[in-house]
């Protein structure tokens, strides 16, 4: 088999995968409709505040029952001063948020010494798993590339789907422990 060949069998193979594997219409629906209610309960709070999806989910690059990444985004604090909240001021945030979203999501984890300090949470009634952090302008900016990228080139999306697959699969998409990150 030529060098042409392989070439397009692994484009159609990645592309029959991505069919399989990205998320269908309902949990796409599900995940606006999470990222809604989220920024609707904030903004008991915080008035001003826009809840913003990023990362694997909103670059088009997320697995079918991939969670959302959700940034929390204050309208009267220029966004690149967002990114310099100092962790304590963080957790704070978030301590805030928690308290706001606990009646209509379940918490299942408070990661407050992470680099990024993130609010894990799962809501019951769309089934969907939701990382709340208080937003920095590199995570819009690297999921706006990703999903350019692939927009520009349609194999793309089937390659980083067939990647992610692979990884997953022998457990090495975890950046936390030091292996790839599935972002």
């Amino acid at each position: 088999m030529g060098a042409a060949n392989s070439v397009r069998k692994l484009t159609v193979d990645s592309i029959a995968l991505l069919e399989q594997l990205e998320p269908n219409a309902g949990e796409l629906a599900a995940q606006r409709a999470v990222r809604r209610r989220v920024q609707q309960l904030l903004r008991s709070q915080w008035p001003t505040v826009r809840v913003l999806p990023f990362g694997s989910s909103e670059s088009g690059l997320g697995l079918g029952g991939c969670d959302v990444d959700l940034g929390i985004y204050f309208e009267d604090v220029d966004v690149d001063a967002q990114g310099q909240f100092s962790p304590q001021e963080r957790v704070e945030l978030l301590a805030a948020a928690c308290e706001r979203l606990s009646g209509a999501f379940q918490v299942q984890e408070f990661v407050r010494h992470a680099r990024v300090p993130v609010l894990k949470l799962w809501d019951p009634k769309r089934q969907v798993a939701c990382d709340v952090c208080v937003g920095g302008i590199h995570a819009l900016l690297n999921t706006a590339l990703l999903k350019f990228y692939g927009q520009v080139d349609p194999r793309v999306r089937p390659l980083v789907f067939a990647v992610k697959y692979w990884a997953k699969q022998r457990g090495i998409n975890d950046s936390v422990n030091g292996t790839l990150s599935s972002y």
